[in-house]
């Protein structure tokens, strides 16, 4: 049986962070989890560009095929600081549809 490709959404060059910038989870109680991002004036600002850029044009960001979402993975030590948690920016509705997924409904 031929299994199908799934198309595979690839960062762009343009789409790493400059700067510094750290993600760190803090577990307040089992139920509470506050997610903590930091970062130094670039890394802030390279970090609002790859929102601004998943929002408005995601094509330059990510090679994303059509009928696809968009997202970006950041990891700890090569992204992020070292004792950062693992980051993903997401563009949730369809690039070609502009549908939402039934979680944000």
């Amino acid at each position: 049986m031929k299994t199908k490709k799934i198309p595979i959404c690839r960062r762009k060059s343009t789409a790493c962070l400059q700067g510094k910038v750290n993600c760190i989870p803090r577990i307040a109680d089992a139920a509470k989890i506050t997610v903590e991002i930091t970062g130094d004036a670039d890394g802030l600002r390279s970090l609002a560009k790859m929102l601004a850029g998943l929002a408005d044009n995601p094509e330059e960001i990510v090679d994303t095929p059509p009928g696809l979402t968009c997202h970006l993975h950041f990891y700890p030590e090569r992204d992020l600081g070292w004792h950062s948690c693992e980051l993903v920016l997401s563009r949730a509705d369809d690039l070609v549809t502009g549908a939402l997924p039934d979680y944000m409904s």
